[in-house]
């Protein structure tokens, strides 16, 4: 073997040529692009499971509050800077503020358990806030505020200490394995129109342009709790969705209420029974 043969074999043996770098990288890159999107779905599916244990704590929190009070906790005050209530009346019984927080929600809605919670928030004081993670049920699929004559509310509770319009006696609600309580909200939604930074302690189904519908942040579901207290997970467009069976579990009677729709010329009426008009 001629010298010039050993150099080239000893180069080949001590180094790879362009060719078979690239081949590798090539492979190596097919692999990351298989990988990524299977990765990232088991994160999301890690995060929403954390939520669902804290939708599950705060489920357990709400069946011991309306054990103990025999109403469900209201929504907010309607004096003052309309003070929002209900995740205060259930730490009072989890006292874990942490699982007010869900992981896939923006980090400025984590609540340390004493800032108070307002609707909105434009003075920006240190102790206070409007980002938050969860909503409550608060109106049903309408609001009924100031009518004559009067109606009682149709969710769990708009106006604290209001006869009508306040915190739902638990009698009153006819199905509670069936009614909506409390789920993610739309804080950190891409949706244009999402109330980010107001109103979002509440959902609703109704507000046609996503107002306040629950989150999709959990591969497009939310966690929900119901009025019983049990959890569980339902895509975003099922929440909304025009139906007499979804939206009968908005309404503590457990009526779809059809012409209080704000909705309801999406859905014609012939498809709705009688007795939900």
């Amino acid at each position: 073997m001629r010298i010039g043969d050993v150099r080239c074999l000893r180069g080949r043996l001590n180094g790879f040529t362009l060719i078979e770098i690239l081949v590798v990288v090539a492979i190596i890159a097919l692999l990351i692009a298989i990988l990524l999107p299977s990765l990232a779905r088991a994160r999301e599916l890690a995060k929403r499971t954390q939520c669902g244990a804290n939708t599950h704590q705060m489920g357990i929190a709400l069946h011991m509050y309306t054990l103990e009070q025999r109403y469900y906790p209201g929504h907010h005050l309607t004096f003052g800077r309309w003070d929002i209530l209900w995740p205060v009346r259930l730490n009072r019984l989890m006292k874990q503020p942490q699982a007010f927080w869900c992981p896939s929600a923006p980090a400025d809605t984590q609540w340390n358990g004493i800032d108070r919670i307002y609707n909105t928030v434009t003075s920006a004081q240190p102790d206070e806030q409007a980002t938050f993670a969860y909503g409550y049920n608060d109106w049903g699929v309408a609001e009924t505020i100031g009518r004559n004559p009067p109606v009682y509310n149709r969710g769990l509770g708009g106006h604290i200490n209001h006869h009508y319009e306040g915190e739902v006696r638990a009698e009153r609600v006819k199905r509670p394995s069936d009614m909506i309580a409390i789920g993610d909200s739309d804080s950190g939604s891409t949706n244009p129109k999402a109330r980010n930074g107001f109103w979002e302690t509440a959902i609703d189904p109704i507000d046609d342009s996503g107002l306040e519908w629950p989150g999709d942040r959990h591969l497009k579901g939310a966690n929900i709790v119901f009025a019983d207290g049990h959890a569980e997970w339902l895509l975003q467009s099922r929440l909304v969705e025009g139906s007499v069976g979804m939206r009968k579990k908005w309404n503590n009677d457990y009526r779809a209420h059809y012409d209080e729709w704000g909705d309801k010329s999406k859905y014609p009426i012939a498809n709705v029974p009688p007795e939900e008009r």
